[in-house]
Order: structure tokens, then sequence, then C-alpha cells
């Protein structure tokens, strides 16, 4: 029996991981064999975020469009040969960047450029002998089966920290119910459409507000709470939306409201079923068009 020592970093005089006498085939189709065996997809790219090998479970998530190999992973998965640019939200990327494990939820765009897959990625790097990172593995898992038809992915050009990136480590997510609320944040936390979060007294609403903001591009930005309760209407419009000096009795200076103050980042308005109804609806004309 011959056999090839392919890939020289699974064997050694001292201790081998694989007896290759004992293989039917050499050690490299042994590992491809392996990977292809796998139930989640595989996807390795160099340092150029060129794809140099993809398993069958990885290609059956895309059926039309077959990986080809030496594309750049961001054209390959973003469906834009003409794309020039990292995906911001790139696991390999940062796994590059800091030699360490990374998970994200990443999307991919169909043919109309439209979001409609998400994926669990877990990257690691992959090191020579002399320790240097020369390719990082993707672990790709479609995220159950989801499909969605708006993108809610980061927008071009804007990018996570790595402090950033540990937000959700304020979780404790052992339940499935968790581990999906966490995977629903990721998606959802660079999404500038309003987010309703609901639960009862202490299940940690204002937490999932401030991992929203935390995990998301708008950080930097003021994180402002408003408690709507027990506020007269009055009172409560000119928290939310200032006033100017002499607008009523005691208005001695400008005030500037908490959505002014908010500018470009977080506003929770926490209880706001408990808000007066017509401030719920000066409330709603702001939402739909970003006036008041």
């Amino acid at each position: 029996m011959s056999t090839k020592k392919s890939i020289t970093s699974l064997t050694g005089s001292n201790g081998e991981r694989i007896v290759e006498d004992l293989l039917p085939f050499s050690v490299q189709d042994f590992a491809l064999s392996a990977l292809d065996a796998l139930p989640f997809g595989i996807n390795i790219v160099n340092r150029d975020m060129r794809i140099i090998y993809v398993n069958q479970h990885q290609q059956s998530f895309f059926p039309d469009r077959p990986t080809r190999a030496a594309a750049f992973c961001f054209q390959a998965y973003m469906n834009d040969d003409q794309r020039e640019e990292v995906c911001p939200w790139c696991a390999s990327k940062i796994a590059f960047q800091t030699g360490k494990l990374v998970r994200r939820v990443a999307p991919s765009r169909n043919q109309e450029g439209i979001v409609f897959k998400h994926f669990e990625v877990v990257a690691i790097p992959l090191r020579d002998k002399s320790g240097e990172i020369f390719a990082v593995m993707e672990l790709v898992e479609d995220i159950a089966g989801r499909t969605f038809n708006v993108p809610l992915a980061l927008e071009p050009g804007k990018t996570r920290n790595l402090s950033q990136m540990f937000a959700f480590d304020r979780l404790i997510c052992a339940s499935k119910a968790m581990k999906d609320l966490r995977r629903r944040l990721e998606l959802f936390s660079d999404n500038d459409a309003p987010v309703l979060i609901q639960g009862e007294t202490g299940t940690g609403k204002n937490l999932i507000a401030e991992i929203l903001h935390e995990n998301s591009s708008r950080k930097s930005k003021p994180f402002i709470d408003l408690n709507c309760a027990n506020m007269t209407e009055t009172l409560m419009e000119s928290e939310l939306f200032g006033h100017e000096k002499g607008a009523f009795t005691g208005a001695n200076s400008i005030k500037k409201g908490m959505v002014e103050m908010a500018e470009g980042g977080t506003l929770l308005l926490d209880e706001i079923g408990d808000a007066p109804m017509n401030i719920q609806a000066k409330l709603l004309r702001f939402l739909e068009s970003g006036r008041f």
C-alpha cells in the first residue's frame, strides 16, 4: 500500500495523530473526506480573503451559484463580483487581526441584492509550524432556516471594535430561548429601525436595550433612558421634544429634548404603554417621519 505525506502537520515521529499505513488513501484525501462529512459548512480563506476550500455542506447553502475556487469571499457570498471591500462584519478578518476564535452572524445576498439568509459563523485561525496564521477556517451554520426579505446587517463602512464584540457576554445564554434571543440581537443591533422590547417586570428589557446600543455603530453616541410612567402630558412632551424660551409659564430658557440629545445614538422609552395617548400619537409621527 502506498501513501502520501501531503499534510505533514498531521504526522510526526513522536506520537503520530494519524497512522498513515492504516489509511486506504493519502492523509490529504482523508482530511478532505472528514471535512466533507461534517454536518455544517466549512469555508477556508487565506490572508487575501480568497476562498481556498469549501466542503459539500457549504456548497449546499448556495445550490444555484457554486462557490468558485480562489474567489474573494466577500464577492462570492454577497453575490457581487464588483465588490472591492471586505464585509465589515467579517469573522475571518477579525480572526486574522486578533489571532483568536471569533463568532459572528453574517448575511448572504441573492441575485436581487436582498439579504435572504443569515449564517452563524465561527472563525478559527489556522497556524503553520512557526505559529504564523496562514488561513482561517469558518464553521458555518444556517440560522434555523430563517429567511429575511430586508437587509438587517451592517451597512458598508460600519465596523465594530472588540469591546462591542463582547457586549453579548452580559447575557447568560444557557437555554434555547436565550440563545435564540442572542442571535436575534446580533441581527438587529445595527438596524436603524425602531425595536419593540416586551417582557414582564424584571426580565431585563433595559439590559437588552443597552446591549443593542453597545453592539451597534451608535455606541459612541448617547444612550438616553426615559421612564414614561407617571408623567403628565405636558412634562413628557417637554422632556421628549424640548421647548423654546417663553413657550409656557416658567420656560425661562431653551431646553433640548431627549429626542434631540439622543441624535445618532439610542433613545429608550421605558414603559411606553403608560405614556399619554396624545404623546404616543406624536411619537408615532416622529418615528414615521423623523421630524418633530
